[in-house]
């Protein structure tokens, strides 16, 4: 198991696959191989214990990724894609993780890709799908980016006009 922090992750992936299916899972009753992440920590996790099997992928939210997107928006953005048919399902979330299905999948290389028109048409279809997803009204308001700025940038300009400071130095404009 790979990832900064293994021995927590593999404490919070016991602990959610204990909640969701209702067992006690000793960590030694469940394997987990990490495949990546940029603001996710994202493991493969399964069981074979005997009437307890179970093959699921985890995501732990990496802390202070807050900037970067909003996780109630993004799980509400997963719901909706998700009646789409288009994501696994989402099994079980906290703030801290989200618990999804496993879908086995085939490995393909680029030019396997875009030699199979049947793929193409798949993919083409898929995308079509997703771009069509009504998502909910909360996302009308604002791109996550914007919603994730905002506070921080609304909050340092009341700041510095509290202080009478302008709100860009030069400095900070990089304009020396």
């Amino acid at each position: 198991m790979e990832g900064t922090n293994n021995i927590k992750h593999k404490q919070i992936i016991v602990e959610a696959c204990s909640k969701y299916y209702k067992y006690e899972y000793k960590s030694s009753e469940i394997e987990c191989d990490y495949q990546s992440g940029l603001t996710n920590y994202v493991y493969k996790v399964l069981s074979t214990k005997l009437h307890h099997e179970f093959k699921v992928i985890i995501r732990i939210f990496g802390t202070q990724t807050a900037i970067f997107t909003n996780r109630k928006r993004e799980n509400m953005a997963y719901k909706s894609i998700r009646e789409q048919k288009i994501t696994p399902k989402m099994l079980f979330v906290t703030d801290d993780y989200r618990l999804e299905e496993f879908i086995e999948t085939v490995d393909y290389n680029q030019k396997d890709l875009y030699m199979d028109k049947d793929n193409l048409t798949k993919v083409a279809f898929t995308l079509a799908k997703l771009h069509q997803t009504q998502l909910p009204k909360e996302f009308e308001r604002k791109s996550l980016i914007m919603e994730a700025i905002d506070g921080p940038v609304i909050q340092a300009f009341a700041k510095k006009c509290q202080k009478g400071e302008e709100f860009y130095t030069k400095k900070e404009l990089l304009i020396i």
